[in-house]
């Protein structure tokens, strides 16, 4: 009877440590998908920046492609805008 009881306290001593072991682990999992989440945030705000810089830049050289073109026609201008 000792002995079983023994054994159960040492089987609830592993369980409880790998219980603990799994608390930390799921403690750095969602530490670890914080952090990927935030650099996904900064990737994707970057890239919609960059992409309003673009296209900045593309309504700038339409324009002064228009003005290249003005004197070629009006068939001319349609084709670049």
């Amino acid at each position: 009877m000792v002995s079983a009881l023994k054994g159960l306290q040492e089987k609830i001593r592993k369980l409880e440590l790998e219980r603990a072991d799994a608390e930390d682990n799921l403690k750095k999992l969602a530490t670890e998908s914080r952090h990927y989440k935030d650099a996904l945030q900064k990737e994707l705000t970057v890239r919609e920046s960059t992409q309003g810089v673009i296209a900045k830049q593309n309504k700038g050289i339409k324009s002064i492609l228009w003005l290249y073109c003005l004197p070629m026609g009006e068939v001319s201008v349609a084709k670049w805008l």
